[in-house]
């Protein structure tokens, strides 16, 4: 169930982040501390037998994580890359009602491949995965999902 009464979450985002290449290959690191007042998060209710789930601005929600990244291109044919994020979240609803109070805390950690190749006379084929393990929510976790795709491309040559 929808919430038109949302407000704008607030987020304080503070990252340090390092750039390099070597070769063919550019590297990137990134630390992150972020700060989100009014997270917007799924709440559940219970209604007599069912479960009622709305969306709504919570408390406050921190996180505090980093990031590597790597592309590598060789020889202006097979391109390489992926990454790998982790972070700690923490959320808060900041009710001071025993009955309605709720915090959360946990790990977040997601990764993702691509890769492709240049064929003569303009084919090539590409490649590209992701997956993000569970995410934390204020009342539990949201299970993690995995995506890929593969695709190819004939482009045209003069």
């Amino acid at each position: 169930m929808g919430n038109p009464e949302l407000e704008p979450e607030k987020t304080n985002n503070f990252e340090l982040g390092y750039s390099t290449f070597i070769k063919q290959t550019s590297l990137n690191f990134t630390v992150f501390a972020r700060n989100t007042d009014g997270s917007i998060q799924p709440v559940r209710t219970q209604d007599g037998a069912r479960i009622r789930t709305s969306y709504d601005n919570i408390g406050t929600e921190n996180a505090y994580g980093g990031s590597v990244n790597a592309n590598v291109n060789i020889q202006n044919k097979l391109t390489l890359g992926g990454g790998f994020d982790v972070y700690y979240a923490t959320l808060n609803n900041n009710t001071a009602d025993v009955l309605y109070a709720a915090s959360n805390q946990g790990w977040v950690a997601s990764g993702r491949l691509m890769g492709g190749y240049t064929f003569a006379k303009g084919w090539g084929v590409q490649a590209f995965s992701f997956y993000r393990g569970r995410q934390v929510q204020l009342q539990g976790y949201q299970g993690g999902f995995g995506v890929y795709s593969m695709g190819g491309e004939k482009g045209l040559c003069r």
